[in-house]
C-alpha cells in the first residue's frame, strides 16, 4: 500500500507541474506533422504585467542553436524580462534584471554565439512629468549581461529597434528618429544618414525609424528606414545601402517589412504582398501567396517566410526547399500573426501573436529523417 500511495503522489505531483507550467499549451493548438518532413509542436507563453494585469508580447527571435534560443519583445514589467529556450522548455531570463531595472521594452536581438548576444531597446526613468526615455544596448558575454551604451536621456521616445553585425567588432544599431549607431569593438558612435529626419516626421504621424538591418560579411549591408514625408504626408519605406561613401537611398515604397541576406549576398524582402528579392534596382516577386512579416533561412535553398495567409487570414508559414515555395497548411493557426522566425536548418522556431494579445505562440519544428 505504501508503494501505491507513493506512486499516486508522484503522479499527481507531475500532473500539477504540467498543468501550471507556462511553456505548455493552454490554448490547446493542435499541430499535425509537416509534409515537408518537419514535426511541429506549439508552446503558448502566458505572462502578465505585475499590478496591472495586461499581457505582453514576444515578437523577435535569435538563437545560437536549438538549445539556446531567445525571444524578446514588449516586456512584462519595468525589469524587461525575456524568454530563453534551453532545448526542453522556455524560461523567463531573470538575469536581465541585474542590468537595469528600468527597461520598458526589449525590441530586437542578435548574436554571434551562445556567449555573445546583443539586445536593443529603450529605458524608461520616472513617471508622469518626470518621465525620461532613451535608447539602450545590452550585451551577454557568457558570464553575465551588462549595459554597453545608452544615449543622453530626454523626454522624447527614441528607442533602438534594429540590430545586425558581421562580427563582434562590426555591429550596427538602428532606431527611432533615424538614429544609426555603429560598434567597432570598443565604442559606439552615431553614423550620418542621407536624410534630414525632420523631413520624414509629418505632424501627428509615426516617428521615423530604422526598423530593419541585414547583411552578410563582405557581401553587403542594407537597412530599411520608415518615415512620413512632411511635404506630402505620405508614409514610405526606404531601402538604404551602405557603401564606401556611407548610406545611400536605393528604393522607396510602402512594403519593406523585413529583410534578410543569404550567404551568397542575395537580399530577400518580406512585405504585405509576399516574398521578394532585391535585384539591385527593383524587387522581383518570388512568392505572393502570403502576407509576409519576416523572412529568414540558412541559405538560398532553405528559406522560411511567416506572417498571415492574407491580410485578414490565419497565421501563415511558407517554406522554400530550393525548388518551390509551399504554404505549410498545418501551421495556419486561426487569428494569429506570425512575427519572426529563426532556424539552423534542422529545427525552426516561429513567434506568433494572437488577435486577443494575451499570449505569445511559438511554433517549434524539427526535421525528420
Amino acid at each position: 500500500m505504501k508503494h501505491v500511495k507513493l506512486i499516486k503522489f508522484i503522479f499527481f505531483l507531475l500532473l500539477f507541474t504540467v498543468l501550471f507550467t507556462c511553456s505548455k499549451n493552454p490554448a490547446k493548438y493542435q499541430m499535425p506533422n509537416d509534409p515537408r518532413a518537419y514535426t511541429w509542436t506549439v508552446d503558448t507563453l502566458l505572462f502578465y504585467q505585475h499590478n496591472i494585469g495586461w499581457a505582453t508580447t514576444l515578437n523577435r527571435l535569435w538563437g545560437s542553436s536549438p538549445r539556446d534560443v531567445y525571444a524578446v519583445g514588449h516586456c512584462t514589467d519595468l525589469w524587461g524580462e525575456i524568454y530563453h529556450f534551453n532545448g526542453e522548455k522556455w524560461n523567463v531570463l531573470k538575469e536581465i534584471r541585474s542590468v537595469d531595472k528600468y527597461y520598458d521594452e526589449l525590441v530586437n536581438i542578435f548574436g554571434f554565439s551562445k556567449n555573445d548576444v546583443w539586445i536593443v531597446g529603450n529605458i524608461d526613468y520616472g513617471i508622469g512629468n518626470n518621465r525620461r526615455m532613451g535608447n539602450s544596448i545590452i550585451h551577454f558575454d557568457g558570464t553575465g549581461w551588462y549595459k554597453v551604451f545608452n544615449s543622453s536621456l530626454d523626454t522624447t521616445y527614441r528607442e533602438l529597434t534594429s540590430i545586425w553585425g558581421s562580427s563582434p567588432d562590426d555591429i550596427w544599431f538602428g532606431g527611432c528618429w533615424g538614429d544609426m549607431y555603429h560598434w567597432d569593438g570598443q565604442t559606439v558612435t552615431q553614423d550620418t544618414m542621407p536624410f534630414d529626419v525632420k523631413d520624414y516626421m509629418a505632424e501627428n504621424r509615426l516617428i521615423a525609424s530604422i526598423h530593419h538591418i541585414a547583411g552578410f560579411k563582405d557581401k553587403g549591408l542594407y537597412a530599411v528606414f520608415t518615415g512620413v514625408r512632411v511635404k506630402d504626408d505620405i508614409e514610405r519605406d526606404y531601402l538604404m545601402q551602405h557603401t564606401n561613401k556611407g548610406w545611400v537611398f536605393r528604393d522607396s515604397l510602402n512594403s519593406y517589412i523585413d529583410i534578410w541576406m543569404s550567404p551568397t549576398g542575395r537580399l530577400y524582402v518580406a512585405n504585405f504582398y509576399g516574398v521578394y528579392e532585391w535585384n539591385g534596382s527593383s524587387l522581383t516577386p518570388l512568392f505572393t501567396d502570403i502576407c509576409a512579416w519576416a523572412v529568414y533561412g540558412t541559405d538560398d535553398n532553405h528559406i522560411f517566410a511567416v506572417g498571415r495567409e492574407s491580410w485578414t487570414g490565419n497565421g501563415g508559414v511558407a517554406y522554400f526547399n530550393g525548388n518551390t515555395w509551399h504554404i505549410l497548411k498545418e501551421c495556419n493557426l486561426p487569428e494569429i500573426t506570425y512575427t519572426d522566425i529563426w532556424t539552423d536548418g534542422e529545427e525552426v522556431f516561429v513567434t506568433g501573436i494572437p488577435e486577443h494579445y494575451v499570449s505569445t505562440v511559438i511554433l517549434h519544428g524539427k526535421m525528420e529523417y
